[in-house]
């Protein structure tokens, strides 16, 4: 069903569509924030901070051409929010810039050209960078930021919050708390890892125009997507705390890794959970998955599933096992044990029986050979054959 309304005040209508977008058009540059923020759902503006709109002061790059020409001027936008992202589609007939005054909330922006050019200038700094579809701009939401877009651009927005990014970071450094996080204010969205967050970008956009899209009815495929997107970020742009993670992506995984695969080996076959592993770890739950699919390439359950199976496989290899299948993968962890033999034979190319018997049947292969007399037994001492001669 499609919801519709339209006011006049602003010189701005908004439409809410189907999917997660509310779309604007606003004819005067100087009221962008303000009719942003008032043209949002109150469902919406409940999950957002009205100082993330309100701290952009907006006006036209030319203020001269705007009162001599004000038809011309048409701002379309195409806003959403997901989970903590705030996503926005803004198309500009002519130029305009705004500037962040405070307060505002910290976050970090990417903005990607799809056609036209801006351009950025960040507190302190005299020197703008100039995005264009082959350069992407990335700033943060301090106050004093200047950034203005050219006639007849189309850009995509990605408001990130800092502190997710700021506790992701943390996480991969297993170290000290980090307060920020400051991107270098361009990268290349043609290439490497620009591209792919470029990729990301769009798809992210492309779901947000359906009302099915899995994203917006599933918690844990947001996750998952926000958790990919902070990861793309961190590690595939550069940032004040770059040279820290190269060091460590060549050192041994950390000491939470190392304490919370200890703790799994010494405890697999209790019924752990995640929680449990990471006050183990001594982290939290997200910095130990983050650092486990950083330095292990799997999640932490991942990796007790892999612990469980390994000591199945052992106790199956043990010598005078006699136990049933279902009896050890029970007493690994394994409720079910169909499940567990497809994990089974899935980890090793071969299945659980299999295991079990060949290590039985090797043990029943060594009690019929001929048993060796042992070196330094009675069998061999010459004083104790002659004394059982003399016994006769």
């Amino acid at each position: 069903m499609l919801h519709c309304y339209t006011s006049r005040r602003h010189g701005r209508s908004s439409t809410s569509v189907p999917g997660s977008f509310t779309k604007l058009v606003v004819a005067d540059p100087h009221l962008i924030g303000r009719a942003v923020w008032e043209s949002l759902p109150l469902t919406r503006k409940a999950v957002l901070v009205e100082r993330v709109f309100g701290s952009r002061e907006w006006k036209p790059l030319d203020e001269r051409r705007f009162r001599l020409d004000p038809e011309s001027y048409r701002s379309e936008y195409s806003i959403a929010n997901l989970g903590g992202l705030l996503a926005e589609r803004i198309a500009d007939s002519r130029a305009t810039q705004f500037r962040i005054r405070p307060p505002a909330e910290e976050a970090v922006c990417f903005t990607v050209f799809e056609r036209g050019a801006g351009r950025l200038v960040l507190p302190g700094s005299r020197e703008p960078t100039i995005g264009t579809p082959a350069a992407g701009l990335i700033r943060g939401n301090d106050p004093g930021t200047w950034s203005s877009a050219s006639d007849g651009n189309s850009r995509l927005v990605l408001l990130v919050p800092a502190m997710p990014l700021c506790q992701r970071l943390e996480a991969l450094l297993d170290g000290p708390k980090v307060e920020t996080v400051e991107f270098a204010p361009a990268f290349d969205p043609t290439r490497g890892a620009g591209a792919t967050i470029r990729r990301m970008l769009g798809f992210l956009f492309a779901e947000l125009e359906h009302s099915d899209s899995l994203l917006l009815s599933n918690e844990i495929a947001l996750r998952s997507f926000e958790e990919n997107l902070a990861l793309s970020l961190l590690l595939g742009l550069p940032h004040n705390h770059s040279e820290d993670l190269q060091r460590q992506k060549t050192a041994a995984a950390p000491g939470n890794v190392r304490r919370a695969e200890a703790f799994m080996r010494a405890n697999a076959c209790m019924p752990l959970t995640i929680a449990e592993i990471a006050d183990a770890a001594g982290c939290g739950i997200r910095a130990l998955q983050i650092a486990f699919q950083r330095f292990r390439g799997t999640t932490p359950m991942g990796a007790l599933q892999r612990a469980r199976l390994d000591q199945a496989r052992t106790e199956m290899l043990r010598p005078g096992q006699t136990d049933s299948l279902a009896r050890i993968a029970a007493a690994h962890g394994f409720s079910n044990q169909t499940r567990f033999t497809r994990l089974f034979r899935r980890t090793y190319s071969v299945s659980p029986s299999e295991i079990l018997r060949t290590g039985r049947d090797t043990l029943a292969g060594q009690r019929d050979l001929p048993r060796p007399a042992l070196r330094g037994s009675l069998d061999d001492d010459p004083v104790a054959r002659r004394w059982r001669a003399s016994r006769k």
